[in-house]
């Protein structure tokens, strides 16, 4: 069963100390998100550390399209990932409909192949852990992935930050940062669902803009 939690745009989240990510928040479908490239200043996200303010007001925001968590099973490429059991669905304006697929367990969130139905599909022989249960502020984990293309890459993940993030009129106050040695950075709310709010691609920031929360339950 779905539980929608909201759908009020001007969204403030209660704010609590150190939040943990954890799996009881981990199953967000049905959450959906306005997509944005965030442009202009965003000096305010390089802030590590504890409650942080990581104050957008600056930046500015391009509407690209959507960003979705989906159940798999209603996906046109569920055949060949009958064993994931999230996704999110990108709806970027002049580019096709494409998908990340994941196995979220108790103990960790794993991708399975990112952009495909995209350009550029990526998919994991070994796959690439995105995120521990629980996972508390200053812990890390090593991680080694590879694709079907490529040699192993090793990475460590540090829950390095969490606060509060302004960005487009709007205030989340459970923030968390996981940034990880390959580059790539993730903000995640944790409650009352985990869903990444600002991530980092090809050193561009995009952002996306919960208009409905919801949990599986």
């Amino acid at each position: 069963m779905i539980l929608i939690i909201s759908c009020i745009f001007g969204l403030f989240i209660s704010m609590f100390a150190q939040p943990v990510l954890n799996y009881s928040s981990a199953h967000s479908i049905g959450t959906q998100s306005d997509l944005y490239y965030i442009y202009g200043t965003t000096t305010a996200l390089a802030q590590s550390g504890e409650n942080v303010t990581w104050d957008l007001t600056a930046s500015g925001c391009q509407s690209v399209g959507t960003f979705n968590a989906v159940d798999p099973s209603t996906t046109p490429y569920t055949s060949s990932y009958s064993t994931a059991n999230l996704a999110y669905e990108l709806d970027v304006t002049g580019y096709s409909l494409s998908y990340v697929y994941f196995i979220d367990s108790p103990t960790e969130k794993n991708v399975m192949a990112e952009d495909i139905g995209g350009t550029s599909p990526v998919i994991y022989t070994d796959y690439d852990k995105s995120v521990i249960y629980p996972f508390n502020f200053s812990e890390n984990y090593s991680d080694i992935s590879q694709t079907s293309t490529g040699s192993p890459i090793s990475a460590v993940a540090t829950y390095d930050a969490y606060g509060t993030l302004i960005i487009n009129g709007k205030t989340y106050t459970n923030v968390i940062r996981i940034s990880k040695t390959t580059g790539e950075i993730v903000w995640y709310i944790t409650s009352p669902v985990n869903f990444p709010v600002i991530w980092m691609s090809g050193g561009n920031y995009y952002y996306n803009e919960p208009t409905i929360l919801a949990l599986m339950i």
